[in-house]
């Protein structure tokens, strides 16, 4: 089990946690004036994380939804200090923020419907395999739908329907869940040649490690981080963070400051 020591304990999370204390006094203003958003409401936000946020890591994707290669400006040089003005930075833009170890790719527009895909293949044909009945009539009506597999990897206070940050996240994280089937989906969805394929499997194994610097500084865990702009809860104070592929399928972590009550 991942300990909350190892999720906190990165550049990643200390600057997303930073920016949610600035968030937090501001809701504690709104609180006070009469302008508090509704559990549901977007906007439980402040000034440096009002758009949300996705952060993946940036091994995980192939190509962007026009199918164009993963673009970012690499510096060798990355200091803890330089990557988390990046994060800061990277909050200001609308989409997917994508985390190397030496760089990041801020404002990626990813396709929803190849991760929702991808995912629901992959369960499907996992559920349907381990299955102990062998004839074929008692397995042509099951299926894995998407609300299936976002429903597992969301606490149960966040309702249907799921918006579009959380339904991308909940689908893309089945490649740090299960890399295995991801690349071999990825290997035939994009008809990669031998030395592509060479290419992925390595990005793809960078994607589960955490991301060091020199002098041991963690500066990211191989987790999917969600910042919503939602409190969900009536007790939150702020939008909800919520950490995938921690682990196996249905495991996930949340953060959020809340309320004594």
């Amino acid at each position: 089990m991942v300990t909350k020591e190892k999720i906190v304990e990165n550049e990643l999370m200390k600057e997303i946690v930073s920016i949610r204390v600035d968030a937090l006094w501001k809701m504690l203003s709104q609180k006070n004036d009469g302008f508090f958003p509704e559990p549901y409401e977007e906007g439980a936000t402040g000034k440096f994380d009002n758009k949300g946020a996705i952060f993946i890591p940036g091994g995980l994707i192939y190509k962007d939804v026009d199918e164009m290669p993963i673009c970012y400006d690499n510096n060798s040089a990355v200091t803890p200090e330089s990557f988390r003005k990046k994060v800061r930075e990277a909050m200001q833009y609308d989409n997917a923020t994508l985390l190397f170890p030496d760089g990041i790719a801020a404002g990626i527009n990813l396709d929803s419907g190849f991760f929702s895909k991808a995912a629901r293949h992959i369960y499907t044909f996992r559920e349907t395999a381990f299955r102990r009945k062998k004839r074929i009539k008692d397995h042509i009506y099951f299926t894995v739908i998407s609300d299936d597999i976002i429903r597992s990897h969301c606490p149960t206070y966040i309702p249907q329907p799921y918006g579009a940050r959380t339904r991308i996240s909940s689908c893309a994280a089945v490649g740090l869940i299960d890399p295995p089937l991801f690349f071999l989906y990825c290997k035939t969805h994009f008809n990669l040649s031998i030395d592509q394929a060479e290419r992925f499997a390595e990005q793809l194994d960078k994607a589960q490690k955490p991301a060091i610097t020199n002098d041991g500084t963690v500066l990211y865990q191989p987790y999917l981080i969600i910042c919503h702009g939602t409190r969900y809860k009536e007790n939150s104070l702020t939008g909800l963070t919520r950490l995938l592929g921690i682990g196996n399928f249905g495991e996930f972590a949340t953060f959020s400051f809340e309320q004594i009550n």
